[in-house]
């Protein structure tokens, strides 16, 4: 299995988007939040988490509650494709990971900007407030913590490939050379085109926060 990860708000999202439009199976509960402009969160993974964790709000405090007769939380996925947005904000969810599910997936992780996902968090509070306190972490954190993952997946042999955003989706051939560690794309460049669109704000609005923050 294909695993889209990263931080919350680097990216997963219009990854997990492109693969779902160029026929990829993808978990059937699984949607996507046009007021957020991203979704794709398998819910069962999440509540998984949440039940292992012992924390009442992981991820996030709206995912429903367990106790509602609904299907038991699952780590085992249905589909070629599955987004987890937040897996590379602690090493306890890749040790946690790795224990339940071995060395078969392969994962794309998301690096964006560490200051700029801070940022794009806060222009959402109103939602992210609610998250887990182990998401809610600074820039300097969420830095920190993803180094700290990418050493414990080397020390575990998985395997992954590395996707800087926005950089990733600014060509066709910046995508392939991507993800071609994990899975080779032919015949879906009309897809990206379809899906990718550099003239939406959120595209633009990077390019500059980036140069402001290098």
């Amino acid at each position: 299995m294909i695993v889209i990860t990263g931080t919350q708000r680097s990216g997963t999202s219009i990854m997990a988007k492109f693969f779902i439009e160029a026929g990829y199976s993808m978990d059937p509960n699984v949607d996507w939040d046009e007021a957020i402009s991203g979704g794709y969160d398998n819910v069962q993974i999440d509540r998984w988490f949440r039940r292992y964790i012992g924390d009442d709000n992981f991820s996030y405090s709206d995912i429903g509650d367990m106790a509602q007769g609904e299907v038991t939380p699952s780590i085992n996925p249905t589909g070629q494709v599955c987004k987890i947005a937040y897996l590379m904000q602690n090493p306890v969810f890749i040790y946690m990971w790795h224990k339940h599910r071995g060395n078969d997936d392969k994962f794309i992780i998301m690096d964006r900007n560490k200051e700029i996902v801070f940022k794009t968090k806060q222009r959402r509070w109103d939602r992210f407030q609610y998250d887990s306190l182990l998401l809610q972490q600074s820039a300097e954190e969420m830095d920190i913590m993803f180094k700290k993952s990418l050493k414990v997946m080397d020390e575990l042999g998985m395997k992954y490939v590395i996707c800087p955003m926005p950089e990733v989706f600014l060509t066709w051939d910046n995508f392939c050379t991507c993800i071609e560690k994990v899975t080779f794309i032919s015949g879906k460049e009309e897809v990206f085109d379809k899906v990718i669109d550099l003239k939406k704000i959120h595209y633009l609005d990077e390019m500059l926060k980036k140069e402001e923050v290098d």
